[in-house]
């Protein structure tokens, strides 16, 4: 893992039990301050010491290589290329690129194309250089020989659907290991205009928005039968689950969180024991108000026993990290267990992305350890 604070895991979750933030900076973007009448910097949490000076395809590559190199440079780490190993990767969709072109765009602009051909014109190349380099970057840098790969371009709920393929590879003996994380940045030059233009970032002027992020994570799946590469598991993956939900953060009908509660009630409910064990939930709260109005619909449906339980949010420590959101979840929980303060035997977490689709997964913590 690789965030604003720290460079691994350790350092990283460590930094956001304690409550440290490091939002520094946008470089060269600055926002009007009524109060003052002056401009003033933009925000964001970068992980400055990898990606200044990078965007696109570069900054991914940088925040992705050191969360890769964090899981498997360890001495456990076996590098011999006998495992079968796949890596399952949750990307951005494009969504707010997509809306801010689709905001801005007159007919002259793309005719005779139709909206949605000049859309995905413009989207592709970007697309096509994470399909086509990405990965042989990742591979060559780390020197995994991978048998699978799989991108899964879906923001938040990228992840669940990364575990729910990965656990099915590695029940059909396809697999002997699974890499499953996520890779996004919010604080890319190249976007932080049309973040600013949509009206999503947190400025003097629209407080009830969110501070872009970035960061990368990754876990390590084995079969529960398998003895595991770096000894005793760190906790098991369960009953990963993904919803469509056709109302999106532009869209004009209101969020109703019904999508995100049935989730996570679907995943709650595929637990052997009904998610008796769920003493903890982090979801994806970022200090923007419609995610807000949204979880809190998704709350007034779910049973009092979980909305209870104590809540993390991904967004107060990292910002808006994006497809990262879940991994770097898995990642706080997995710490939470081996450094005896999660107070739970079962972590939920969920998450929902803004083109729509909300998703759910659990974490339990060591004993019977694998994926299910």
């Amino acid at each position: 893992m690789v965030s604003s604070l720290g460079p691994n895991a350790v350092s990283s979750c460590a930094a956001a039990r304690a409550g440290v933030l490091r939002a520094t900076p946008l470089d060269e973007f600055l926002t009007y301050e009524p109060e003052s009448g002056e401009m003033v910097p933009v925000f964001g949490h970068q992980v400055r010491e990898l990606t200044l000076g990078f965007t696109g395809l570069g900054r991914m590559a940088r925040l992705a290589d050191a969360a890769l190199q964090d899981l498997c440079t360890g001495p456990e780490w076996d590098r011999s290329g006998s495992a079968r190993t796949g890596l399952f990767l949750a990307l951005p969709s494009g969504y707010f690129e997509s809306s801010f072109l689709r905001a801005q765009a007159q007919p002259e602009d793309y005719e005779p194309l139709s909206l949605d051909e000049y859309v995905e014109a413009a989207l592709g190349d970007g697309r096509r250089a994470l399909l086509e380099q990405l990965v042989p970057l990742l591979a060559k840098r780390s020197g995994l020989r991978l048998l699978v790969t799989r991108l899964y371009f879906e923001d938040q709920t990228g992840a669940m659907s990364a575990v729910r393929e990965a656990a099915e590879n590695l029940r059909s003996g396809k697999l002997d290991r699974c890499i499953v994380g996520g890779v996004d940045t919010l604080c890319d030059p190249a976007l932080i205009e049309p973040l600013l233009l949509l009206g999503m970032l947190k400025t003097p002027e629209s407080p009830a928005r969110f501070l872009p992020g970035e960061a990368a994570a990754f876990v390590l799946l084995e079969r529960a039968s398998a003895e595991t590469t770096n000894g005793a598991a760190l906790g098991t993956l369960e009953a990963p689950v993904t919803t469509e939900d056709p109302v999106h953060r532009f869209a004009e009908d209101p969020v109703t969180g019904s999508a995100c509660a049935d989730a996570v009630r679907r995943c709650q409910g595929r637990l052997p024991d009904q998610g008796k064990a769920t003493g903890l939930l982090i979801t994806d709260l970022n200090g923007d108000e419609w995610k807000a109005r949204r979880w809190g619909h998704t709350l007034t449906v779910l049973p009092r026993e979980l909305v209870d339980v104590p809540h993390w949010y991904t967004g107060e420590s990292f910002g808006e990290i994006g497809a990262a959101t879940v991994p770097v979840a898995i990642c706080m929980a997995l710490r939470a267990f081996q450094r005896g303060y999660a107070n739970a035997e079962g972590v939920l977490v969920s998450a929902s992305a803004y083109a729509g689709p909300s998703g759910a997964l659990h974490v339990r913590a060591p004993g019977g350890a694998g994926v299910s």
